[in-house]
Formats: C-alpha cells, structure tokens, sequence
C-alpha cells in the first residue's frame, strides 16, 4: 500500500490524499478544514464522492478512483520511482505545505512527511525522486464538493 497526503499546514488546512493498496484498490480522501466549527459548512459532494461527517471533521471520499489495472501500475511505477526511500528534511519555514508519504510492504509500514522543497534543495537526489513520485501519484481527481456559500 501506498500513501501520497498533500497537506495544508496553514491555518485550519486540511488534505488530499490518494491510497492505492496492492490488489489494486484506490481511494482519494479530500478534507477541507482541519477542524469544522460550529455547524459542518454548506458543502455538498459531487457525483461520484461520498461524505463523512465526524464532530470537528467533514471528509470526501472516491473509492476506487482508479480502475484496478491502472492502479497496480501506478503502484509499481511509484515503487520504483523510489517511494519507498524518499527522506524527510529539516523545513525552512515555520508552517506551510508539505507531503505525507507511507509506505505498507510486507506487513512494515514506513512514514515520512516531506516538507515542500525550497531553491537550495532542489536538485538534490532526494528532491528527483520526490519529482519522480510526484509524477505518477498528481493528478487524482480532488473536486470533490459544491460549496453553497453559508
């Protein structure tokens, strides 16, 4: 199995995250808000999605984004675009964006959140593989709600 969980570390930021499992199953979970007030916001899922409402937390889900063929292949390119040994790093800002990867082989589970790649650390091996990664897990559908404004 693995993870690829965009986050927002900003004020109240939430994620995108894309799971694929190794019998080729895919999920994309979207979260919004971090933390709802009050009353869940006036969101409603798209066609395709499904919402889960918790106490603080409203999340979208798309189960089986990827047809199971296309699934394992993105398993196996991201595998082997490295995944499995991209490092984290020291950030060099106090809050922003960053990405949360986990990786499930053999029963291990490894997680490391990757901070977002500032000019002096691009271009390092780390920073290749992230850009390789990135590559084949981006582009996963997140337009997952219709926000009515309240």
């Amino acid at each position: 199995m693995i993870i690829g969980e965009h986050q927002n570390r900003g004020s109240n930021g939430g994620h995108r995250r894309l799971t694929i499992w190794r019998d080729g199953h895919s999920e994309v979970e979207v979260v919004p808000m971090a933390q709802i007030g009050a009353g869940p916001p006036g969101l409603t899922p798209k066609d395709g999605w499904t919402v889960e409402r918790q106490e603080h937390r409203i999340r979208f889900l798309r189960r089986d984004t990827y047809p199971l063929a296309a699934a394992h292949v993105k398993l196996q390119q991201a595998l082997e675009a490295g995944i499995a040994r991209l490092e984290t790093f020291p950030a060099a800002y106090l809050d922003g964006s960053g990405t949360r990867v986990v990786v499930r082989i053999d029963g291990k589970e490894r997680e490391t959140v990757i901070p977002v790649f500032m000019d002096n650390d691009k271009g390092s091996r780390n920073y290749r593989r992230f850009m390789a990664v990135s590559k084949i897990l981006d582009g996963f559908d997140t337009d997952a709600f219709t926000d009515d404004g309240r």
